[in-house]
């Protein structure tokens, strides 16, 4: 339920991209991964980020 609510919260009606748009590049730099590629699949995002 409650990610099902998740969901269709909007973070910020300004933006009109998704994750979908976007990708990363593997740790080493050698490829490039589309979020697109996990399209209808249940995915965890975290930031691990220090500064």
């Amino acid at each position: 339920m409650f990610l099902t609510q998740c969901c269709k919260d909007v973070c910020n009606p300004a933006v009109s991209d998704t994750i979908h748009n976007y990708g990363v590049k593997t740790l080493n730099g050698t490829q490039y991964i589309p979020f697109s590629h996990y399209a209808g699949s249940y995915v965890l995002i975290v930031n691990v980020a220090t500064f």
